[in-house]
């Protein structure tokens, strides 16, 4: 009659195999387990301390110092007129100022300028423009500058074909006496 021989499918190991089988996938869960707790407490991490885009709109102190100091053009004006009043010129020495031209006449009045648009309406207007307050402190102070004696070299980010324009602007507001442009 045949042979009663069964044949099994699976895998023989002795206990001691089995046991370090088992010890193995014990030891790797355990470091994966360990792995997912590291990167859960590191990604909580990161999100309470830095919010993404919300975090631009929670000011610090130190921004809102900056900000209403760049915001308060009289506070600055004052501070730097407090400052060239403290010192003075040597008539041998090498002091200069360098004063940003385009601080000095505001963008609208510069194009209207070249323009020849500029009447009384629209500047009785900008006499409201926070921005128009700024260029008026800003020449303010250059002519406190020039009345002090300071020798005053103007510089500009317009191109260099609006240079001549720029210049006859500054002189029509009552800035001229830099020492170069």
């Amino acid at each position: 009659m045949g042979s009663r021989h069964i044949t099994e499918t699976g895998i023989f190991m002795s206990s001691f195999a089995a046991m370090v089988f088992v010890s193995g996938l014990i030891t790797v869960g355990v470091s994966l387990l360990s792995l997912l707790v590291a990167l859960a407490v590191m990604l909580h991490s990161c999100e309470s301390r830095n919010s993404g885009v919300l975090e631009m709109y929670r000011y610090k102190d130190n921004y809102k110092y900056c900000r209403n100091f760049a915001l308060h053009a009289e506070l600055n004006i004052g501070i730097a007129e407090e400052f060239f009043g403290s010192v003075r010129p040597q008539v041998d020495s090498r002091d200069i100022v360098l004063v940003d031209a385009d601080d000095l006449a505001s963008e609208t009045l510069f194009s209207n300028y070249l323009m020849h648009r500029i009447n009384e309406d629209l500047l009785h207007e900008s006499s409201r423009d926070p921005d128009y307050l700024r260029h008026t402190f800003a020449r303010k102070l250059y002519l406190k500058l020039q009345s002090d004696g300071w020798p005053l070299i103007l510089f500009s980010r317009k191109p260099e074909k609006l240079r001549n324009a720029m210049a006859e602007f500054l002189i029509s507001m009552g800035c001229p006496g830099w020492s170069s442009f």
